[in-house]
């Protein structure tokens, strides 16, 4: 079957539509980052209280003194190996990681944390990424995991839990 066009034109949209802007294609994309900015803030805000509780838990928030990537968190709790929060995290179904994206997939500690002056954090780092599909429950299940997980890896190891400093 073949369509014709509306008006002559030039060859976008396969011949079929004269000019170059695909308007549907912009009202529908305004449409969607209007959409998303409601949800990007209230995910924003669950993220906030989520790192404000793992601090109370002595958890240090990397870079949290700094604009930073919205959606990415990079924590360190001194007490516990990362690729032990890695497996209690896949253990409740939760995706996380250890070092930076770029270094998926290797196990060894983190040279980014390194770098920044905390080497002996650098085994002990977890980062927790959100996406357009994260919502603020998620964040809350994540807590929840995490700060069960790090309850029970207390109690295993005896220790009472590092506190951040004032």
């Amino acid at each position: 079957r073949v369509i014709t066009p509306l008006i002559v034109g030039g060859g976008q949209e396969l011949g079929l539509r004269a000019g170059t802007e695909n308007v549907a294609g912009i009202a529908a994309f305004a449409a969607a980052v209007e959409a998303c900015q409601g949800i990007d803030e209230a995910v924003s805000r669950a993220q906030a209280s989520v790192e404000a509780s793992l601090k109370e838990l002595g958890v240090t928030i990397l870079g949290a003194d700094v604009a930073r990537v919205p959606g990415i968190m990079a924590m360190v709790q001194p007490d516990w190996a990362s690729n032990l929060q890695l497996i209690q995290m896949d253990m409740a179904g939760i995706c996380v990681s250890s070092g930076s994206a770029c270094s998926s997939g290797k196990v060894k500690a983190s040279r980014v944390v390194a770098a920044m002056g905390l080497p002996v954090m650098a085994d002990k780092t977890l980062r927790v990424s959100s996406g357009w599909t994260t919502t603020p429950a998620d964040w809350d299940r994540f807590y929840d995991a995490w700060s069960k997980g790090y309850e029970t890896y207390l109690k295993r190891h005896a220790k009472a839990p590092v506190k951040e400093q004032a």
